[in-house]
């Protein structure tokens, strides 16, 4: 017959006690262990704030769009992949040439417009370089994340529950928003 001493049950009871308290442990206590937030680079806030500024409605940045990049890249919403994202800024730097956190935000609009510009026009089939393609996840990720913030969907869109009855006679302001249970425009990848 197969017998257990005291010695090893006892050894046996700590393990299982400290595994169930692994498990326990609140994911706050996990994710403060996690230092490699994007939210924290100031690049990503300066792309977000370019992306999105500050109008008439708060912008990207105020909408914590930073801190949604971070979570939809970690877990590779709209293809993102942590490490393309992360790398994006050694990507742009190379591509540009210079530093782009020291270029004038002049300079960095139209260096953003040009790669946006190629990026968006790329043809399908061939291969992208990788700067465009790490723009293209970027950009979805500050979009998608800043119009499915509180800030975003609460003031920048228009909330209609139900759109419901057709009505040809709908009022138009000199700058109507878009409303934001109106999806159609949304490409689901």
């Amino acid at each position: 017959m197969n017998t257990i001493d005291n010695t090893q049950r006892r050894t046996w009871l700590k393990q299982a006690m400290a595994a169930c308290g692994l498990a326990l442990t609140p994911s706050t206590v996990w994710a403060a262990l996690d230092k490699s937030s994007l939210a924290d680079n100031p690049f990503f806030t300066l792309m977000c704030d370019l992306v999105i500024p500050d109008t008439s409605v708060p912008g990207a940045v105020k909408a914590k769009v930073p801190d949604f990049i971070t979570l939809a890249a970690a877990h590779g919403m709209k293809g993102a992949k942590a490490e393309q994202i992360s790398g994006f800024e050694a990507l742009l730097n190379e591509h540009t040439g210079n530093r782009f956190v020291s270029l004038n935000e002049q300079e960095q609009m139209t260096t953003l417009t040009a790669l946006d510009a190629a990026a968006f026009s790329h043809p399908r089939g061939v291969p992208m370089p990788e700067v465009l393609a790490a723009w293209k996840a970027l950009k979805a990720l500050i979009v998608v994340g800043y119009f499915t913030s509180e800030i975003g969907a609460s003031q920048a869109l228009r909330y209609v529950l139900v759109p419901g009855r057709f009505d040809p006679d709908v009022p138009l302001s000199e700058n109507p928003k878009a409303f934001s249970t109106d999806w159609t425009g949304v490409k689901y990848a």
